[in-house]
Order: structure tokens, then sequence, then C-alpha cells
């Protein structure tokens, strides 16, 4: 005879359920910002850039872990000096300099990108939606712009190799900076949308 399974009374709690993503249109079907102005084409622009600092933050991440992971499949070979100092010898070259070193080098780009990115996605949301103060997202825009420009020119001046983690971090500061400055510009042509059509979108 099979046996009767016994109730532990233990009841299955039910998954909290996600919050669901409003949208406003107005009465001509334009999109309504948080700020409760119209996402203009170029206000739509500027959200996306900053959605893809985000997405490239991530992409940053995990090139960095990769050049720090590969870098230590070079073949190097690491002597003690003295009582704390290691030093590497042999593995792969590039143009005279140890391909490890470089890698480790790029990974900590790949870093100081991701923190940065990161950090300006946050900051630029808040200054887009929130009105806070231009200054912060600048500092940070301007930070990874002037810092991805110094390294491109050491990549190909000294290990005459180009870099293509700055050449997007370039691309993406310039277009950050000129989306925002339209922005501004178009701002005082703004006035607040009348929420008209309400559209529930699930996450």
């Amino acid at each position: 005879m099979a046996r009767k399974k016994k109730k532990t009374g233990l009841v299955d709690e039910p998954k909290p359920e996600r919050k669901p993503h409003i949208v406003w249109f107005d009465a001509d079907g334009v999109e309504i910002g948080d700020d409760g102005y119209p996402m203009t084409r170029i206000r739509t622009r500027m959200h996306r850039l900053f959605n893809a600092l985000f997405v490239w933050a991530i992409i940053a991440v995990l090139i960095g872990i990769f050049c720090t992971v590969f870098a230590y499949a070079q073949n190097q070979e690491f002597f003690l000096v003295g009582n704390l100092d290691v030093e590497m010898r042999g593995g792969t070259q590039l143009n005279g300099f140890d391909f490890a070193f470089l890698l480790r080098v790029e990974g900590l780009l790949c870093l100081f990108t991701a923190l940065l990115s990161f950090c300006a996605n946050f900051i630029g949301f808040n200054w887009m939606y929130d009105k806070r103060s231009p200054r912060a997202i600048t500092s940070i825009i301007a930070v990874i712009g002037i810092g991805s420009i110094l390294y491109e020119l050491a990549a190909l001046l000294v290990v005459h190799v180009p870099d293509p983690v700055s050449v997007v971090n370039i691309v993406l500061a310039a277009l950050v900076f000129t989306t925002m400055a339209a922005v501004e510009r178009e701002k005082p042509t703004l006035k607040k949308a009348k929420r008209v059509t309400k559209v529930i979108k699930k996450r």
C-alpha cells in the first residue's frame, strides 16, 4: 500500500509581484518623462545615452576580468627579489613590452571606466529628471573623456597599438557632452505636459 504523505502545514508563499512600469503620454501621443516634460527626440537620445553608459559599464567589467585572467596565461615567471619585491620575467612580448603587464593596465582602465560609467548613469538621470546641478555629471564625463584621450595617446605613442576601450570612452563622452548641451538649449522651450494616456508595461 502506498503511504500517504503527511501534511507539513507549510504554505508556499506567493512570489512578490514586480511593480509595473507606468508610461504616460500626452494628447499628441508623445511620451512624458519622469519630470513631467515631453520626451522629445533630444531628451530621448539623452536618456538612451545614460542607459548606454550603464551597459558599457557592465561590458567594461567583463573586459577587465578577462584581461586580468588572461594576463596570467602569458607564461611569465615570478622571482622574489629581496624581501618584498617581485620581479616578472619572460612571457609574451608586444612591441618590447610585457603583454601581461599591458593586459593588467588595460584591466585597471576597464575598472576605472566601469566605476565612472555607473556613476555617470545614476547622476545623469538625477540631472535630467530631478533638476540637479550639471556640475557632477559634467565632471565625471570630463574625467572619462580626458583620461581616455591621454591613455589613447600613450597607447599610440609608446606601445604603438590603439586602445579600443579608450576610443569607446571618448566617443561616449563626446556624445554625452553634445547631447547635454542640446537638452539645455531645448529646456526653455518646453512646457509641462498634461497626462492623457497611461500605458502599463510589465518588467
